[in-house]
């Protein structure tokens, strides 16, 4: 994918200018799409997954406080700071109990950051041909046009991901707060997993597929969706407007051809995307982050005494409904945003370094993204 663009009027209307070959994608270059996107996915995950532990365990810590008094082991009562303290002893302890988890992500996050990226460059490539591309010259939309194509993008490519990572978040983030929740909270009666694939297995066996390993799955789209479409509207508007300074900057140094500072051109033409990624993601995660609490609930607690609709002897599946009625009654509205911070820290420079991965193995032509 090359992300071209050029603003023009016509008949008093705004349109999107964008070179053909922004979308022409052989079948060869989706296995190669594929990989770029789960190579950047995983070096995301790598960086930010101590962040995301904090995020999760703050999104669930205060429903075992209110109902319960137990103040777990891994956060004391309130505090940023505080809440980073885990319940071991020593350094070494601490720094792996953030990477709980990160074992189910390095073994499926790949796969469904690689559908995703493919499901990106796919649902482009379609629209384009959709809005008349023939792979040659250039094709001129609305603006409006565009919006609508990164929205709709966003969504079938977060659903297609959703698939391969929903069974990855799920282990991932109970593993993550096993230390945080008391047992009579927890799904699976409470059994901590040893590690993934007694996690896969445990859940396999005593939840099943559907209800187990898929928990949650369109609690995560209800998330997603609108975490994807308006991040992906704030990303191309941010990557069309450095696409031309970058023009700009072009301009001012075609006469220079040393190679050093060719090298130092093509870095500081990779750069917009993770400005732009970084830009949209914290955009897009202060505005699903309320749902996200809840997927996050739905995905590690039982309704065992929850005011959505668990009552006080109801132990089955929390719902989006449940977990979300059950927050505002129970902490209050505020509560819908614990752990924003911490999520913003996680998922914004999660996305700006995958995108720059991405877009730096574009460019560096290890990989036929562009035929």
């Amino acid at each position: 994918m090359r992300d071209d663009f050029e603003r023009r009027r016509r008949d008093g209307e705004d349109v999107v200018v964008v070179e053909k070959t922004l979308f022409l994608s052989s079948p060869s270059s989706f296995f190669d799409q594929f990989v770029a996107g789960a190579a950047s996915g995983l070096a995301a995950r790598l960086v930010t997954h101590p962040m995301d532990t904090i995020k999760s365990r703050m999104q669930v810590h205060a429903a075992a406080t209110e109902r319960t008094g137990h103040r777990g082991g891994a956060l004391p009562r309130s505090g940023f700071g505080r809440n980073m303290i885990t319940t071991t002893n020593t350094n070494i302890n601490a720094f792996l109990g953030y990477y709980k988890g990160f074992g189910a992500v390095a073994l499926g996050s790949p796969f469904a950051s690689g559908m995703y990226f493919l499901g990106y460059e796919t649902t482009k490539k379609t629209l384009a041909k959709v809005r008349g591309d023939d792979g040659g010259g250039e094709t001129t939309t609305t603006a409006a046009a565009a919006a609508a194509d990164n929205v709709l993008t966003g969504i079938v490519a977060q659903a297609l991901a959703g698939i391969a990572y929903t069974p990855v978040d799920v282990i991932k983030e109970r593993m993550q707060v096993s230390s945080v929740l008391p047992k009579h909270l927890k799904t699976n009666n409470g059994i901590d997993y040893r590690n993934v694939f007694d996690a896969v297995k445990t859940i396999a066996q005593n939840e099943g597929v559907k209800n187990g390993l898929m928990r949650g799955y369109w609690a995560q789209n209800f998330v997603w969706w609108p975490w994807s479409a308006s991040y992906f509207v704030v990303y191309e508007k941010g990557v069309e407007i450095f696409s031309r300074s970058n023009t700009n900057n072009n301009n001012n140094n075609t006469n220079n051809n040393d190679d050093d500072d060719d090298s130092a051109q093509t870095m500081y033409n990779v750069s917009p995307h993770a400005a732009s990624a970084f830009t949209a993601a914290t955009f897009a995660t202060v505005l699903t982050h309320p749902l996200d609490l809840c997927k996050t609930r739905i995905q590690t607690m039982t309704a065992k005494g929850m005011n959505g609709g668990g009552g006080s002897g109801g132990g089955g599946s929390l719902t989006l409904k449940m977990a979300c009625v059950d927050v505002v009654k129970t902490e209050g509205v505020l509560a819908l945003y614990r752990g924003v911070w911490a999520r913003i820290l996680s998922v914004a420079p999660g996305s700006a370094i995958s995108f720059y991965a991405y877009e730096s193995i574009r460019k560096s032509g290890m990989l036929r993204l562009d035929d």
